[in-house]
């Protein structure tokens, strides 16, 4: 990448404390991992032959997939029994 994109993607950092507290387990049966491909399975290919608008997609993806986060947060809160940082809900 350019340096067009410098600093643009700190966002997308794990905080070291979520990765410490999940650190060594082992998680089957986990729901299909939707955060890379939410975009392009429903876009055309067409529209990713451009490299700008390729790397506008991407961050597309990003707003997407943070909004169906929030959904999933949204469960979470109305259930007590699991932590509020709790990421493997459907």
């Amino acid at each position: 990448m350019s340096d067009l994109y410098k600093g643009l993607y700190k966002y997308k950092r794990q905080s070291l404390y979520k990765i410490a507290r999940t650190a060594g387990e082992d998680r089957k049966n986990l729901a299909y991992d939707y955060s890379d491909t939410i975009f392009k399975k429903t876009m055309s290919n067409h529209m990713f032959r451009n490299q700008t608008l390729t790397d506008f997609m991407g961050f597309m993806n990003d707003i997407w997939v943070k909004m169906v986060d929030s959904i999933k947060s949204y469960k979470i809160s109305k259930t007590y029994s699991v932590d509020k940082d709790y990421k493997y809900i459907n």
